[in-house]
């Protein structure tokens, strides 16, 4: 009985952050972070468009793009500002938006 209990407290230790941002601050039960990549001192812009890429288990991952292809997608010509979002929760799903603002 107490071999069972360690093997499936050790087996849930490895299971936590196994689906992570990969980029920033990481919390092993919830982290929910924004950095700023470029443009700090550019301000906001008055558009915004973002694209988000995903994790499940760190087994599957899905969606993303690039910051060209996300700026025009939003009809963004001048860049202001590129951010990153974060998301997790568990090591079960993580998610990492990337943020484009300007003109």
């Amino acid at each position: 009985m107490k071999k069972t209990i360690l093997l499936l407290i050790v087996g849930a230790g490895m299971m936590i952050s196994c689906a992570t941002p990969g980029f920033g601050p990481n919390g092993g039960l919830f982290s929910s972070t924004t950095t700023g990549v470029h443009g700090a001192n550019n301000g906001a812009g008055a558009k915004v468009a973002q694209s988000c890429a995903s994790s499940i288990l760190g087994v599957i991952g899905f969606g993303g793009d690039t910051v060209a292809t996300i700026a025009a997608s939003g009809g963004i010509t001048n860049i202001k500002s590129v951010n990153l979002k974060t998301f997790s929760i568990l090591g079960l799903y993580a998610n990492l938006c990337t943020v484009v603002t300007g003109d």
